[in-house]
């Protein structure tokens, strides 16, 4: 077993060490899942943590229970009333890191007096299941021999509502996959790349994303960034096992995906110079992204050292990118090559991507750390856009309002006290 790990989470410290097999042993104050095990003071603050989190909104409760019940024993409802004050400061211990793996969204609630709709144009390699509800028509697991399923999926989003907020957004159908859908898909996202000044926006979903988190996510941002972007969007869906504890699994369906997403990529391009095309990753679709830009580079050039100037896609955004970071400043020049411009969102207090870097042993791009590569990408602190408690979100109004600077062609210099402020040693940062 690995030695432990010691996590600041605001001013309490949680322990974290690597293992091989679950266990919980109830003699002990630890419990331990697939990967990795967390470790309190006390064995009580343990049992009450895993009876809040089988309670608690923000994680859903069948996956919970699904992962937990082979190893813990779990309540058959959730708690109720209120808790009391001591017990709630041990629970905020552990909660933020559970919430880290949950794909936290913001929560935020208006009385609806209205609904937008944006056409989603979909490509994923998961199964299709037509008798499925329409929040579960496209599984976890992946469509044999990674076939790609193309189509459009219809994304309502209440009104009226807050900017960067994802609260509420509702995928109402989905199109049907066609056997021969990658044309329709070739035809609909070449038709919103006409204009440079109105982008098609890409998106790919990190860990723990379903296939409708994903849609609605790229929703989000092809409304919220109007008019300065087409108002479609595009998604590349892969098979997330959409586990709690499945971070590993996850990671195995990224490689997997690789040259799936690859063809999507080139799919998108349409032009002999850069594309109007802003592909945004967040978190392990960062990596997702990477991989499959860094392949695309390697062919058109044949291995050759990389060449600037003759981009393909305009812009790539990187939010909390889970990507090595010594893999993504090798890889650097390649993507540079492949985008018009390159931007990346860290922060140093992504709880998240700590727990990455130690189950890796290894740094991740989305730490705010890359100071070096300043002159070649533009690597911004977003803290003041967290949105979350483990800092692993920042789809808050500064972002969106930063990205809407970028997209109008402004560099960090011209949008330093606007969007952005300076910090030293001239780390640019998101203004609160």
């Amino acid at each position: 077993m690995a030695a432990w790990k010691d996590l600041k989470i605001g001013d309490q410290k949680l322990s974290v060490s690597r293992t091989e097999s679950p266990v919980y042993a109830p003699a002990s104050s630890s419990i331990l899942f697939p990967g990795f095990r967390f470790a309190a003071e006390r064995r009580d603050s343990l049992d009450q943590f895993v009876t809040l989190m089988a309670s608690h909104r923000r994680v859903t409760l069948p996956l919970v229970r699904a992962e937990c019940s082979r190893h813990i024993r779990l309540p058959q409802s959730g708690i109720a009333g209120t808790l009391p004050t001591a017990l709630t400061k041990k629970i905020w211990l552990w909660l933020p890191c559970l919430l880290a793996f949950a794909g936290c969204v913001p929560f935020q609630r208006h009385a609806v007096t209205g609904v937008d709709h944006v056409s989603v144009y979909y490509a994923t390699t998961r199964q299709y299941d037509p008798a499925a509800a329409v929040t579960r028509t496209f599984t976890n697991a992946p469509t044999k021999h990674e076939f790609i399923n193309f189509g459009i999926a219809d994304v309502s989003v209440p009104l009226p509502h807050s900017e960067g907020v994802q609260k509420g957004l509702s995928v109402e159908k989905i199109e049907p996959p066609k056997k021969d859908g990658q044309g329709d898909f070739r035809n609909r996202t070449h038709a919103e790349t006409g204009d440079p000044k109105r982008p098609l926006v890409v998106f790919v979903h990190g860990f723990n994303n379903s296939f409708e988190t994903a849609a609605e996510r790229a929703a989000l941002f092809a409304h919220d960034l109007q008019p300065d972007v087409s108002t479609k969007a595009a998604i590349f869906s892969w098979p997330s096992h959409e586990k709690l504890f499945g971070y590993f699994a996850d990671e195995d369906s990224v490689l997997v995906s690789q040259d799936r997403t690859r063809q999507v990529l080139e799919i998108l391009r349409t032009h002999d110079s850069a594309s109007p095309v802003v592909l945004i990753g967040h978190s392990m679709g960062c990596r997702v992204l990477t991989l499959a830009l860094r392949d695309i580079e390697m062919i058109d050039s044949k291995g050759k050292p990389p060449k600037l100037g003759h981009p393909q896609f305009a812009q790539l955004i990187l939010i909390e990118p889970d990507v090595d970071a010594e893999y993504f400043k090798i890889n650097i020049a390649r993507l540079r090559a492949v985008c018009g411009h390159v931007t990346v969102y860290a922060s140093n207090h992504d709880n998240a991507l700590r727990l990455s870097s130690f189950l890796h042993s290894d740094p991740r791009e989305g730490e705010l750390g890359s100071q070096g590569l300043l002159k070649k990408i533009d690597v911004i602190d977003a803290s003041a856009a967290n949105t979350d408690l483990v800092g692993h979100s920042y789809d808050g109004p500064q972002l969106f309002e930063d990205v809407r600077a970028l997209l109008h062609g402004k560099t960090v210099e011209q949008r330093e006290g606007t969007t952005l402020v300076k910090h030293p040693p001239g780390v640019y940062a998101l203004k609160r």
